[in-house]
């Protein structure tokens, strides 16, 4: 590691990441690269450097984590002089040891870095950006290194898109890993990534080959997946980490395997929408490749991160003779009350839930040469409330109506929160950025301001919300031409330029798209509606101002599909034309009565279409958003 004391007074810890010694003992000048808004920069073009003010020689350049080569930073800032770069991570925890730098990732070209490459904790960064334009003094010092054994901060998790199958499958080192590099002579080279963790698993694959050289690649696969250790794994998920870190050994001495499916070999239940208790068995096979028979105990365990839920197996142990299969039930059972809900609050805005765990076979009587094997099991659940609005009455100006509200035979509690109906559109594609209909609810926060929220819904369900874009686009002064931006955007995209799976509410003033606002969208994964916070002032709006008129979009980021919903909404913050911004909880079994009504006077410049009242826990598709029409 390396501390900067800084002229500030402010000492910090970093990660030595390229292992320079001896630092240099000058007191460097700091660089802060930043952006046009006065951010700091991801410090990924040459450019920046070599054109920065005055220059970096000798200086300590500052840049932030994202988009290129963590390395890339590096090698930029040596060639344009300067005497040490550090990077603020994006995550927690210092970014990875990267060993002797010898070329960029990103261009293939070699180099080898001589300067220091300093990594800074994410909580850090504000103090040394504050402190550019001073000084800072580098010194050796010894550093904890809590990631090792841990996942690598850029390694994705699972499940599958859409499927919600297990992935990956099994992890191995793939961090700072020293390789083999042609015309490096004994060199070598040092990098991170599947680039390294592909082949310690072909490298094991080849060896179960060679001491089985009859088995089939999906006999093979079972080997390696049924072998892998989540004890050494620390923060071991399944969805991040499959049955765990590939164990040579073990792959190659099985004589047995075990798979639910020759292929995948795990047990994928896939995506549920649980109405009630959910109970599903499958067909686990056992197969004896060797020439002794080998005699199990079945047993199975959650694993951290799963929701509750029990298995149970047709028998608790076998015996395999040689040769041969033995099958056995395995049966998944997951209370669906248990699972959770997708109540909107800060907690809860986009907690991913899933059913997790490892059914294990452990040998007796020394058979199997005493390897133990593991299958995992993987459910992505989501329990459902059902609530049901009936409209009674006439809903127009003029006239009395209710909304009776119920939520018969499910699992859980619903949430019925009522919106003006604004925008509707047909079913056009299976994407899951296919509008169906949008709308909005104002909160008063005080005489002068409210909180506007959009809701939009789609016909189809997303696995995750950062799959899309969604965008509200607002004329706020009768113009006809848009005067902001709310965008519905994964935040670290934005932030960073990586995806990090949080979803966001961005508004931007247009023409420019100057971000105004930032916040937390509400959107629950395995879903089909999302929430867009917005305070009305952000987009101009006021007593004096409070209409405006809006549009909205849904743009893939799979497929590049747009689905921009026709016709335009009308809208009044502060004096909604029909109710709106009231929510009811609905217990299971529940019913009631809420009266409901429209404003004639401000139906003149702001009609809707109806009302859409929002269920997030109700099936996705049209079951999240109930639209009564108006008329």
């Amino acid at each position: 590691g390396a501390t900067i004391a800084l002229s500030t007074g402010t000492t910090l810890t970093t990660i030595n990441a390229n292992g320079i010694s001896p630092l240099p003992t000058d007191a460097l000048k700091i660089a802060v690269l930043r952006n046009a808004d006065g951010t700091p920069s991801l410090g990924c073009d040459p450019a920046e450097y070599t054109n920065f003010p005055g220059g970096v020689a000798g200086m300590l350049v500052v840049t932030q984590r994202g988009t290129c080569a963590r390395v890339a930073r590096a090698i930029y800032g040596e060639m344009a002089g300067a005497a040490a770069v550090a990077m603020v991570t994006n995550g927690p925890g210092y970014p990875p040891f990267e060993g002797p730098i010898t070329s960029n990732p990103d261009t293939g070209i070699p180099f080898t870095v001589t300067i220091p490459f300093l990594g800074v904790l994410l909580a850090d960064g504000p103090t040394l950006v504050a402190a550019d334009g001073g000084t800072g003094t580098l010194a050796a010092t010894t550093i904890a290194n809590p990631g090792f054994k841990a996942f690598a901060s850029f390694s994705s998790a699972g499940p599958q898109d859409l499927n919600s199958a297990l992935k990956p499958d099994i992890v191995a080192p793939g961090v700072s890993v020293q390789s083999t590099l042609i015309g490096s002579g004994t060199q070598g080279a040092r990098f991170s990534g599947t680039s390294m963790a592909t082949p310690h698993v072909a490298g094991i694959a080849a060896l179960v080959r060679e001491a089985h050289p009859s088995w089939t690649v999906a006999e093979v696969k079972a080997a390696i997946l049924n072998t892998g250790s989540s004890d050494l794994v620390n923060g071991y998920l399944v969805r991040r980490g499959g049955t765990g870190v590939v164990q040579p050994i073990p792959a190659t001495e099985t004589n047995v395997i075990a798979y639910f499916n020759p292929g995948a070999v795990s047990l994928n239940l896939g995506f549920q929408e649980l109405g009630q208790d959910f109970s599903q068995g499958a067909m686990l096979s056992i197969t004896n490749k060797g020439t002794s028979p080998a005699q199990f105990d079945l047993t199975a365990a959650s694993t951290p991160g799963s929701a509750p839920n029990t298995v149970t197996f047709s028998t608790a142990s076998v015996r395999v003779r040689p040769g041969k299969t033995v099958s056995v039930v395995v049966t998944v059972n997951v209370p669906a009350a248990t699972v959770g809900d997708s109540t909107p609050t800060s907690a809860n805005r986009q907690a991913f839930r899933n059913v997790a765990g490892l059914v294990t076979l452990t040998p007796t009587d020394g058979s199997n040469s005493g390897v133990v094997l593991h299958v995992a099991y993987y459910l992505v659940p989501r329990a459902l409330s059902n609530v049901q609005a009936v409209l009674n009455g006439q809903l127009s100006p003029g006239h009395r109506a209710n909304v009776r509200l119920s939520n018969p035979a499910t699992a859980i509690a619903g949430v019925a929160d009522f919106y003006a109906w604004g925008l509707s559109s047909r079913r056009t594609t299976a994407g899951s950025n296919d509008l169906r209909a949008v709308g909005v609810q104002s909160i008063p926060v005080s005489a002068t301001q409210s909180f506007l929220v959009f809701a939009v819904n789609t016909w189809n369900r997303w696995s995750t919300p950062s799959d899309n874009e969604f965008d509200i686009v607002i004329d706020t002064n009768g113009d006809g031409v848009p005067d902001f931006l709310v965008a519905g955007f994964d935040i670290g995209a934005i932030l960073t330029g990586s995806f990090d799976g949080r979803y966001g509410s961005f508004v931007f003033a247009l023409p420019n798209f100057d971000l105004v606002n930032a916040r937390f969208a509400f959107a629950p994964t395995d879903s089909s509606t999302l929430l867009l916070p917005v305070r009305s002032d952000e987009i101009g709006l006021s007593v004096d101002n409070p209409r405006f008129a809006y549009m909205a979009a849904g743009y893939s980021l799979q497929d590049g599909s747009a689905d921009i919903i026709p016709g335009v909404a009308m809208f009044n913050a502060f004096t909604p034309s029909i109710t709106s911004g009231i929510a009811f909880v609905v217990p299971v079994g529940a019913r009631g009565t809420v009266p409901v009504s429209i404003d004639a006077s401000e139906w003149a410049n702001t009609p809707a279409l109806g009302l859409m009242i929002v269920i997030l826990d109700n099936s996705a598709g049209r079951g999240e958003a109930r639209l009564l029409a108006a008329g």
